[in-house]
């Protein structure tokens, strides 16, 4: 499994699509992130209603509020993000908006931490597909380490699709991960793994205390 995007294939009518989404480790982590904060924000609401909250009242709305839009926005890097090829060209649906372009309005294919980029052939500024982000903003990471941000899924993706946009549907097994991408998704799952496990005992220890 990947630690952020993985492959999957659907049927669209005799042809066949590709269609990328966050991984399985992706979607469930965000899914317990925004459950966890929402959680939070309730026990607030609640003890705001209970006349049983620390500090001012404009203070915890605040609070809630932040936490609200926190879950929401975790919820919607971990579900919304999607790309779909077929014959006729890609679909993208980020966590804000979406595109779809034939192959023949694409010029380039290109690839970074904010995952992929198509140039169009018209000069328009260039079409992201966010499955594949790793960050929302540009950390200089060296890619050497196990789990920097850049690594190769992307890239794979990219030159699937430069084939597909040729003429010819290419060999899936191209999207395969490799042993080294296998091994750096299982550092990249166990550090977010705990650090949710860890961000979940302190707000456990917080509220106990």
């Amino acid at each position: 499994m990947s630690a952020f995007a993985s492959p999957s294939m659907s049927a669209v009518g005799a042809a066949r699509a590709q269609v990328w989404r966050k991984s399985v480790f992706v979607r469930v982590l965000g899914a317990a992130g925004s459950l966890l904060l929402s959680a939070t924000a309730l026990s607030i609401v609640v003890r705001l209603v209970a006349g049983e909250a620390n500090g001012l009242v404009a203070g915890n709305v605040a609070g809630v509020a932040i936490l609200a839009a926190g879950a929401v926005a975790v919820w919607c890097f971990a579900f919304r993000p999607m790309l779909e090829a077929d014959d006729q060209g890609i679909r993208i649906r980020n966590v804000f908006g979406g595109h779809r372009l034939r192959w023949d309005e694409i010029r380039e294919f290109r690839t970074d931490q904010l995952g992929l980029k198509f140039r169009r052939v018209d000069g328009k500024p260039m079409v992201g597909a966010s499955v594949f982000a790793t960050t929302y903003f540009q950390v200089p990471l060296p890619p050497q380490l196990p789990f920097a941000p850049h690594d190769r899924r992307a890239e794979r993706a990219a030159e699937y699709l430069r084939q597909w946009s040729a003429g010819s549907r290419p060999d899936d097994a191209m999207l395969l991960p490799t042993d080294a991408d296998r091994r750096r998704s299982k550092l990249t799952n166990g550090v977010f793994a705990a650090g949710a496990v860890l961000y979940g005992l302190a707000e456990l220890y917080d509220r106990l205390a």
